[in-house]
Protein backbone atom coordinates (compact mmCIF):
# COMPACT_ATOMS: atom_id res chain seq x y z
CA UNK A 1 0.00 0.00 0.00
CA UNK A 2 2.74 2.44 1.18
CA UNK A 3 4.55 1.82 -2.54
CA UNK A 4 1.61 2.59 -4.07
CA UNK A 5 1.20 5.66 -2.27
CA UNK A 6 4.89 6.60 -3.13
CA UNK A 7 4.04 5.87 -6.97
CA UNK A 8 0.83 7.71 -6.81
CA UNK A 9 2.60 10.77 -4.87
CA UNK A 10 5.87 10.59 -7.46
CA UNK A 11 3.42 10.81 -10.97
CA UNK A 12 1.67 13.42 -9.36
CA UNK A 13 4.67 15.37 -8.50
CA UNK A 14 6.16 14.52 -11.86
CA UNK A 15 2.77 15.98 -13.42
CA UNK A 16 2.77 18.98 -11.18
CA UNK A 17 6.79 19.96 -12.34
CA UNK A 18 5.52 19.20 -16.11
CA UNK A 19 2.77 21.71 -16.07
CA UNK A 20 4.66 23.72 -14.33
CA UNK A 21 7.29 23.56 -16.84
CA UNK A 22 4.98 23.84 -20.02
CA UNK A 23 3.55 27.17 -18.01
CA UNK A 24 6.82 28.72 -17.47
CA UNK A 25 7.66 27.96 -20.91
CA UNK A 26 5.08 29.33 -22.40
CA UNK A 27 4.96 32.69 -20.20
CA UNK A 28 8.45 33.31 -21.64
CA UNK A 29 7.49 32.41 -24.91
CA UNK A 30 4.45 35.42 -24.41
CA UNK A 31 6.77 37.80 -22.51
CA UNK A 32 8.73 38.08 -25.56
CA UNK A 33 6.13 38.09 -28.14
CA UNK A 34 5.38 35.05 -29.29
CA UNK A 35 1.59 34.35 -31.07
CA UNK A 36 -0.34 31.71 -32.03
CA UNK A 37 -0.57 30.02 -35.27
CA UNK A 38 -4.68 29.40 -36.49
CA UNK A 39 -5.52 26.70 -37.77
CA UNK A 40 -5.66 28.31 -41.42
CA UNK A 41 -1.76 27.43 -40.95
CA UNK A 42 -2.32 23.97 -41.05
CA UNK A 43 -2.28 20.54 -43.66
CA UNK A 44 -5.88 19.95 -42.41
CA UNK A 45 -7.19 23.27 -43.47
CA UNK A 46 -5.62 22.52 -46.59
CA UNK A 47 -7.40 19.29 -46.68
CA UNK A 48 -11.09 21.11 -46.12
CA UNK A 49 -10.40 23.48 -48.85
CA UNK A 50 -9.50 20.82 -51.03
CA UNK A 51 -12.81 19.00 -50.68
CA UNK A 52 -14.36 22.13 -51.23
CA UNK A 53 -12.91 22.15 -54.80
CA UNK A 54 -14.82 19.22 -55.37
CA UNK A 55 -18.07 20.13 -53.35
CA UNK A 56 -18.33 22.79 -55.91
CA UNK A 57 -19.56 21.03 -58.89
CA UNK A 58 -19.57 24.68 -61.49
CA UNK A 59 -16.77 26.82 -63.29
CA UNK A 60 -13.79 28.09 -60.26
CA UNK A 61 -10.30 29.48 -60.28
CA UNK A 62 -7.77 27.71 -58.44
CA UNK A 63 -4.40 28.60 -57.63
CA UNK A 64 -1.54 26.38 -56.79
CA UNK A 65 1.98 26.92 -55.94
CA UNK A 66 4.09 28.02 -53.49
CA UNK A 67 4.48 31.45 -51.72
CA UNK A 68 4.07 34.03 -54.33
CA UNK A 69 1.00 33.08 -55.22
CA UNK A 70 -0.21 33.18 -52.03
CA UNK A 71 1.20 36.14 -50.59
CA UNK A 72 0.85 38.20 -53.88
CA UNK A 73 -2.82 37.36 -54.52
CA UNK A 74 -5.98 39.17 -53.61
CA UNK A 75 -8.79 36.00 -53.90
CA UNK A 76 -11.46 39.13 -53.62
CA UNK A 77 -9.92 41.03 -56.79
CA UNK A 78 -10.37 37.74 -58.61
CA UNK A 79 -13.91 36.94 -57.91
CA UNK A 80 -15.08 40.50 -58.13
CA UNK A 81 -13.15 40.45 -61.71
CA UNK A 82 -14.14 37.09 -63.42
CA UNK A 83 -17.67 36.28 -60.93
CA UNK A 84 -16.20 33.14 -60.17
CA UNK A 85 -15.69 31.26 -56.95
CA UNK A 86 -11.54 30.76 -56.49
CA UNK A 87 -9.89 28.12 -54.21
CA UNK A 88 -6.21 28.56 -53.01
CA UNK A 89 -4.35 25.47 -52.77
CA UNK A 90 -0.81 26.45 -52.40
CA UNK A 91 1.23 25.09 -50.12
CA UNK A 92 4.60 27.80 -48.79
CA UNK A 93 7.70 26.50 -49.94
CA UNK A 94 6.83 23.47 -51.86
CA UNK A 95 6.94 22.66 -55.22
CA UNK A 96 3.14 22.24 -56.97
CA UNK A 97 3.92 18.94 -59.39
CA UNK A 98 1.99 16.54 -57.14
CA UNK A 99 -1.31 19.11 -56.66
CA UNK A 100 -1.43 19.29 -59.82
CA UNK A 101 -1.21 15.52 -60.56
CA UNK A 102 -3.83 15.02 -58.23
CA UNK A 103 -6.51 17.28 -59.47
CA UNK A 104 -5.56 16.53 -63.04
CA UNK A 105 -6.10 12.99 -61.75
CA UNK A 106 -9.46 13.76 -60.14
CA UNK A 107 -12.43 13.69 -62.89
CA UNK A 108 -14.49 15.88 -59.97
CA UNK A 109 -12.46 19.10 -60.73
CA UNK A 110 -12.99 21.24 -63.62
CA UNK A 111 -12.33 25.06 -63.90
CA UNK A 112 -9.04 27.45 -64.13
CA UNK A 113 -5.54 26.57 -62.85
CA UNK A 114 -3.47 29.45 -62.38
CA UNK A 115 0.11 27.95 -61.28
CA UNK A 116 3.06 29.95 -60.09
CA UNK A 117 5.67 28.16 -61.50
CA UNK A 118 9.91 28.46 -61.07
CA UNK A 119 12.36 27.30 -63.24
CA UNK A 120 13.83 25.78 -60.37
CA UNK A 121 10.50 23.63 -59.85
CA UNK A 122 11.32 22.38 -63.43
CA UNK A 123 13.69 19.59 -61.59
CA UNK A 124 10.80 17.72 -59.79
CA UNK A 125 12.21 18.24 -56.68
CA UNK A 126 11.04 19.57 -53.21
CA UNK A 127 7.78 17.51 -53.79
CA UNK A 128 7.94 16.10 -50.03
CA UNK A 129 5.38 18.40 -48.44
CA UNK A 130 3.09 18.21 -51.51
CA UNK A 131 3.14 14.61 -51.65
CA UNK A 132 2.16 14.65 -47.79
CA UNK A 133 -0.66 17.01 -48.06
CA UNK A 134 -2.10 15.08 -50.75
CA UNK A 135 -1.67 11.89 -48.85
CA UNK A 136 -3.31 13.28 -46.22
CA UNK A 137 -6.47 14.19 -48.04
CA UNK A 138 -7.07 10.75 -48.95
CA UNK A 139 -6.65 9.41 -45.61
CA UNK A 140 -8.75 12.33 -44.61
CA UNK A 141 -11.64 10.81 -47.40
CA UNK A 142 -11.07 7.24 -46.03
CA UNK A 143 -11.74 7.88 -42.55
CA UNK A 144 -13.90 10.70 -43.16
CA UNK A 145 -17.05 8.77 -41.83
CA UNK A 146 -15.70 5.74 -40.16
CA UNK A 147 -13.44 6.63 -37.82
CA UNK A 148 -14.91 8.30 -34.56
CA UNK A 149 -11.43 9.74 -33.31
CA UNK A 150 -11.57 11.98 -35.89
CA UNK A 151 -13.36 14.55 -34.61
CA UNK A 152 -11.70 14.44 -31.06
CA UNK A 153 -8.22 14.58 -33.31
CA UNK A 154 -9.34 17.53 -34.42
CA UNK A 155 -10.74 19.04 -31.52
CA UNK A 156 -7.79 18.15 -29.03
CA UNK A 157 -5.20 19.63 -32.35
CA UNK A 158 -7.26 23.30 -31.95
CA UNK A 159 -6.84 23.37 -28.07
CA UNK A 160 -3.73 22.79 -28.62
CA UNK A 161 -3.14 25.06 -31.06
CA UNK A 162 -4.65 27.59 -28.68
CA UNK A 163 -3.20 26.82 -25.65
CA UNK A 164 0.52 26.05 -26.24
CA UNK A 165 1.57 28.53 -29.28
CA UNK A 166 5.07 27.61 -29.00
CA UNK A 167 4.25 24.02 -30.04
CA UNK A 168 2.21 25.50 -32.87
CA UNK A 169 5.15 27.34 -34.66
CA UNK A 170 7.71 24.78 -33.81
CA UNK A 171 9.61 26.94 -31.37
CA UNK A 172 13.30 25.17 -30.22
CA UNK A 173 14.26 25.49 -26.85
CA UNK A 174 17.59 26.76 -27.89
CA UNK A 175 15.29 29.74 -30.24
CA UNK A 176 13.71 30.71 -27.03
CA UNK A 177 16.60 30.72 -24.93
CA UNK A 178 18.30 32.76 -27.16
CA UNK A 179 15.69 35.68 -27.78
CA UNK A 180 15.10 35.53 -23.80
CA UNK A 181 19.07 36.25 -23.35
CA UNK A 182 19.53 38.93 -25.93
CA UNK A 183 15.82 40.63 -25.40
CA UNK A 184 14.29 40.20 -28.48
CA UNK A 185 11.16 39.81 -29.41
CA UNK A 186 9.21 37.70 -31.45
CA UNK A 187 6.29 38.98 -34.17
CA UNK A 188 3.91 37.98 -36.80
CA UNK A 189 4.51 39.77 -40.13
CA UNK A 190 2.43 37.98 -42.00
CA UNK A 191 -1.78 36.64 -41.67
CA UNK A 192 -3.51 33.68 -43.14
CA UNK A 193 -6.89 34.10 -43.79
CA UNK A 194 -9.64 31.31 -43.21
CA UNK A 195 -9.84 31.12 -47.32
CA UNK A 196 -5.98 30.79 -47.00
CA UNK A 197 -4.70 33.83 -48.34
CA UNK A 198 -1.50 35.49 -46.50
CA UNK A 199 -0.77 39.17 -46.30
CA UNK A 200 2.38 39.98 -45.30
CA UNK A 201 3.09 43.24 -43.68
CA UNK A 202 7.00 43.95 -44.98
CA UNK A 203 6.88 47.41 -42.51
CA UNK A 204 7.42 45.14 -39.48
CA UNK A 205 11.04 43.66 -40.66
CA UNK A 206 14.11 44.96 -41.27
CA UNK A 207 14.08 44.76 -45.21
CA UNK A 208 17.36 44.43 -45.82
CA UNK A 209 18.26 41.79 -43.63
CA UNK A 210 15.23 39.86 -44.57
CA UNK A 211 16.37 40.24 -48.02
CA UNK A 212 20.16 39.01 -47.69
CA UNK A 213 18.82 36.57 -46.16
CA UNK A 214 16.20 35.84 -49.25
CA UNK A 215 18.96 36.15 -51.87
CA UNK A 216 20.90 33.79 -50.27
CA UNK A 217 18.37 30.85 -50.40
CA UNK A 218 17.34 32.25 -54.16
CA UNK A 219 21.03 31.45 -55.20
CA UNK A 220 21.56 28.11 -53.35
CA UNK A 221 18.60 26.88 -55.11
CA UNK A 222 19.07 28.18 -58.63
CA UNK A 223 22.97 27.07 -58.02
CA UNK A 224 21.26 23.64 -57.10
CA UNK A 225 18.91 23.48 -59.91
CA UNK A 226 21.70 24.40 -62.55
CA UNK A 227 23.36 20.91 -61.53
CA UNK A 228 20.18 18.73 -62.36
CA UNK A 229 20.84 17.05 -65.96
CA UNK A 230 18.27 18.60 -68.44
CA UNK A 231 17.20 15.23 -69.17
CA UNK A 232 15.48 15.50 -65.78
CA UNK A 233 13.73 19.25 -67.16
CA UNK A 234 13.22 17.60 -70.17
CA UNK A 235 11.05 14.58 -67.82
CA UNK A 236 9.28 17.11 -65.52
CA UNK A 237 8.05 18.94 -68.69
CA UNK A 238 6.76 15.79 -69.98
CA UNK A 239 4.91 15.36 -66.54
CA UNK A 240 3.56 18.53 -66.73
CA UNK A 241 2.26 17.77 -70.05
CA UNK A 242 0.78 15.01 -69.34
CA UNK A 243 -1.22 16.28 -65.98
CA UNK A 244 -2.53 19.48 -68.18
CA UNK A 245 -3.30 17.76 -70.97
CA UNK A 246 -6.00 15.87 -68.76
CA UNK A 247 -7.45 18.71 -67.22
CA UNK A 248 -7.41 20.34 -70.78
CA UNK A 249 -9.20 17.34 -72.68
CA UNK A 250 -12.09 17.66 -70.32
CA UNK A 251 -12.69 21.34 -70.84
CA UNK A 252 -10.23 22.81 -68.29
CA UNK A 253 -7.54 25.97 -68.49
CA UNK A 254 -4.28 25.91 -67.06
CA UNK A 255 -2.26 28.81 -66.58
CA UNK A 256 1.58 29.12 -65.38
CA UNK A 257 3.21 32.15 -64.35
CA UNK A 258 6.45 32.98 -63.27
CA UNK A 259 5.41 35.97 -60.75
CA UNK A 260 8.01 38.73 -60.43
CA UNK A 261 11.32 38.71 -58.89
CA UNK A 262 13.33 41.31 -58.45
CA UNK A 263 16.39 42.48 -60.73
CA UNK A 264 19.41 41.15 -59.18
CA UNK A 265 17.42 37.97 -58.18
CA UNK A 266 16.30 37.50 -61.78
CA UNK A 267 20.12 38.21 -63.00
CA UNK A 268 21.16 35.50 -61.27
CA UNK A 269 18.66 33.04 -62.21
CA UNK A 270 19.52 34.02 -65.72
CA UNK A 271 23.03 33.48 -65.04
CA UNK A 272 22.80 29.81 -63.74
CA UNK A 273 19.24 28.45 -65.47
CA UNK A 274 18.91 30.68 -69.04
CA UNK A 275 15.21 31.81 -70.10
CA UNK A 276 16.03 30.24 -73.29
CA UNK A 277 16.62 26.75 -71.86
CA UNK A 278 14.78 26.84 -68.63
CA UNK A 279 11.41 29.35 -69.69
CA UNK A 280 11.33 29.33 -73.51
CA UNK A 281 11.44 25.81 -74.27
CA UNK A 282 9.01 24.76 -71.69
CA UNK A 283 6.57 27.65 -72.89
CA UNK A 284 7.14 26.01 -76.79
CA UNK A 285 5.96 22.32 -75.19
CA UNK A 286 3.75 22.85 -72.37
CA UNK A 287 1.30 25.40 -74.72
CA UNK A 288 0.89 22.82 -77.69
CA UNK A 289 -1.75 21.04 -75.48
CA UNK A 290 -3.46 24.62 -75.03
CA UNK A 291 -1.64 25.51 -71.98
CA UNK A 292 -1.40 29.08 -71.60
CA UNK A 293 2.49 30.87 -69.77
CA UNK A 294 2.78 33.76 -68.44
CA UNK A 295 6.15 35.50 -67.30
CA UNK A 296 6.40 38.61 -65.50
CA UNK A 297 9.51 39.74 -67.56
CA UNK A 298 7.30 40.35 -70.21
CA UNK A 299 4.88 42.80 -69.26
CA UNK A 300 5.94 45.93 -67.42
CA UNK A 301 2.58 46.25 -65.52
CA UNK A 302 3.84 43.55 -63.98
CA UNK A 303 7.31 44.40 -63.27
CA UNK A 304 7.21 47.80 -61.00
CA UNK A 305 6.02 46.82 -58.03
CA UNK A 306 7.81 47.11 -54.85
CA UNK A 307 9.30 43.39 -53.51
CA UNK A 308 10.90 44.26 -50.47
CA UNK A 309 12.30 40.63 -49.79
CA UNK A 310 12.67 40.33 -53.63
CA UNK A 311 10.37 37.78 -53.86
CA UNK A 312 7.14 38.85 -52.28
CA UNK A 313 4.57 41.48 -52.97
CA UNK A 314 3.52 43.64 -49.31
CA UNK A 315 -0.12 43.54 -48.91
CA UNK A 316 -0.92 46.89 -49.74
CA UNK A 317 0.49 46.57 -53.31
CA UNK A 318 -2.07 42.83 -53.21
CA UNK A 319 -5.09 44.41 -55.05
CA UNK A 320 -2.85 46.27 -57.49
CA UNK A 321 -0.88 43.57 -58.64
CA UNK A 322 -3.91 41.23 -58.78
CA UNK A 323 -5.42 43.75 -61.09
CA UNK A 324 -2.34 44.11 -63.19
CA UNK A 325 -2.37 40.44 -64.08
CA UNK A 326 -6.15 39.84 -64.23
CA UNK A 327 -5.60 42.56 -66.98
CA UNK A 328 -2.36 40.87 -68.26
CA UNK A 329 -4.28 37.27 -68.76
CA UNK A 330 -6.78 38.88 -70.02
CA UNK A 331 -4.41 39.98 -73.09
CA UNK A 332 -2.03 37.37 -73.17
CA UNK A 333 -4.35 34.04 -72.25
CA UNK A 334 -7.66 35.12 -74.06
CA UNK A 335 -10.37 32.40 -72.55
CA UNK A 336 -8.41 31.58 -69.26
CA UNK A 337 -11.88 31.81 -67.64
CA UNK A 338 -14.79 31.28 -69.32
CA UNK A 339 -17.05 34.66 -68.27
CA UNK A 340 -15.97 37.76 -67.70
CA UNK A 341 -18.09 40.65 -65.58
CA UNK A 342 -18.38 43.67 -67.76
CA UNK A 343 -16.32 46.39 -66.40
Amino acid sequence: MSMSRGWVTSLSISFLVLVTGIGLWEWNYARIGGYSLSMEGTTEHWVRWREKVVKDPGDKIILIGASRIQLDMDLATLRKNTGLPVYQLAIDGSSFLPILEDLANDQRVMGTILISILPIQLTGDNTDTANDYVRNYYDWLAAAYKNPWRLSERVLRELAYKMAPSRSQGVRPETLWMFALLDKEIFNYFVTYETREVEADYSKLDTKAVYAWRFKLHLDSVRQAAEVPYSVIDSTTERLQRATGKIIARGGRVVFIQFPIDDKMLAASELLLPRARYWDEFTASITRSGVSTIHFDDFQELRHFNLPDGSHIDKRDQVAFTQALVDVLNRAAPGWVDQQLPE
